[in-house]
């Protein structure tokens, strides 16, 4: 089984997996799902910005494809042992229960969207502890866990769906960890921060370059100067002189 953790080292040694994953890389794409901003409260801001997470995670992986998924989350010390104790049930139980009873939950994790088999396959591959500044006194974990999957095996329209609901708790479970998915091949990752937008990192120039052109209207405005220096076009808007 792969250790995603030592294929990010190999790969993308000088890389900080965190956010914002956009800035860590040389070379990448940001993504606004979530557009426009004053538009929370419509019925349809939602629905669209699912729409476009969907379709580009579907540009990547769509193919069915093997893939790694990188998890991140933080796990209060006190409140370790009971992590422990839920997750090997979780490695136990796999996804037996009925999907229906994660939506009644406040916040949901990578497990709740994989079949029994994936569930039982996620490996804790690192934990570094956090101290508290001013007294040292422990406060809890950093914790990294990994997978290798297909897309088959993920309801990732409704993982996807748990990420945008990170700020509106009123809008469905929220995913509580920071979920990267990866390419091994053309070592590319994905990662939706929240109902704002997603960014799209890697070493594949050509797949990225397409994506830039294909899905240019959803690039994020703050950072389109960035991106289009990275891709050799003048800035948007200066092309048309």
């Amino acid at each position: 089984m792969v250790n995603v953790n030592e294929w990010l080292r190999r790969h993308f040694a000088q890389m900080d997996l965190n956010e914002p994953l956009f800035y860590h890389v040389p070379l990448g794409l940001r993504f606004e799902l979530g557009y426009p901003p004053r538009a929370v409260d419509e019925a349809t801001y939602f629905e669209q910005l699912q729409q476009r997470a969907v379709e580009l995670f579907e540009q990547l992986f769509g193919d069915g494809r093997k893939i790694y998924i990188r998890t991140r989350s933080f796990v209060w010390a006190n409140e370790l042992e009971g992590y422990q104790d839920n997750h090997a049930k979780e490695q136990d139980d796999g996804a037996d229960a009925p999907i229906i009873e994660r939506w009644e939950r406040d916040t949901v994790s990578l497990h709740d969207f994989l079949n029994k088999e994936s569930v039982s396959l996620i490996v804790e591959e690192e934990r570094i502890p956090e101290y508290d500044e001013d007294t040292g006194v422990l406060d809890g974990y950093h914790i990294y866990s990994g997978l290798e999957c297909t897309i088959a095996e993920i309801d990732y329209p409704a993982l996807l769906a748990a990420a945008s609901y990170k700020d509106f708790p009123n809008k469905g479970p929220m995913l509580h960890e920071q979920v990267y998915y990866i390419d091994p091949v053309r070592k590319l990752i994905f990662y939706m921060y929240d109902d704002r937008g997603l960014d799209i990192v890697g070493l594949d120039d050509s797949l990225l370059r397409h994506l830039y052109t294909t899905y240019n209207d959803w690039l994020l405005d703050y950072d389109r100067e960035r991106m289009d220096a990275m891709f050799h076009k003048v800035v948007k808007g200066e092309d048309q002189q």
